[in-house]
């Protein structure tokens, strides 16, 4: 389903207007977000630091977003992986010319 369509049926049975629900529904993520980046994480993080941490959202009727030591360290991996490969790329197209 879109999400204008999920807006305005939304709108419709809560009898408000689309852009009231867009603002309703957008406040949620603009918050997860904000606490995202207020998270203070590092790339070498033991699990004591990670542990002695919250890493969780809880949203009604949705439950609960959160990661744990093992995907953080999964995600870590992959994301400087995929660094080192971008700076491979970079570097092979700087020699090339």
């Amino acid at each position: 389903m879109l999400v204008k369509s999920l807006y305005n049926e939304v709108a419709k049975d809560l009898g408000i207007s689309m852009e009231r629900v867009r603002m309703i529904y957008s406040a949620y993520w603009n918050c997860i977000r904000d606490g995202i980046k207020a998270l203070d994480i590092h790339d070498d993080m033991n699990i004591r630091d990670f542990e002695g941490n919250k890493y969780g959202f809880y949203i009604a009727k949705v439950g609960r977003l959160y990661c744990d030591y093992r995907t953080y360290k999964a995600k870590n991996k992959r994301l400087n992986e995929l660094k080192e490969r971008r700076n491979a790329e970079n570097n092979k197209s700087k020699t090339d010319v």
